[in-house]
């Protein structure tokens, strides 16, 4: 995610979302249909943090069904989440760091360790 001007706060849970963590953000601006002149808002960006992110994606954050602008956040959150695993190594990083472990990037997922195979019995 482009780094954000500031600090910005997750439009679910209120939280900070600092410079340097991930997110999802919502451009939006309102503009006119059918109705001359024309006009058109300044673009407002939205953001919503990892966690929130994750639990949309996993229906633990339930949005009201009568609010069809939530059911599109509610869309885009899932597949964005579903696309990028990035979303739930930082949310796994976040949650290790909450709990004071050390952080660890996907090089250390990756990288396993050689274990060379057992001897063979001879054939008796």
């Amino acid at each position: 995610m482009p780094a954000r001007p500031d600090e910005s706060p997750c439009i679910l849970c209120r939280e900070i979302i600092e410079t340097n963590r991930a997110g999802l953000s919502f451009p939006l601006f309102g503009r006119t249909v059918g109705i001359e002149p024309f006009y058109k808002s300044e673009t407002c960006t939205v953001y919503v943090c990892v966690e929130c992110c994750v639990g949309i994606a996993s229906n633990r954050v339930e949005f009201p069904r009568n609010r069809p602008l939530y059911e599109v956040v509610h869309g885009i959150v899932k597949e964005a989440v579903a696309q990028c695993p990035g979303f739930l190594l930082d949310f796994w990083n976040q949650l290790r760091k909450n709990m004071e472990l050390p952080r660890m990037g996907i090089a250390e997922l990756t990288q396993g360790e050689i274990i060379p195979p057992e001897k063979r019995l001879k054939a008796g």
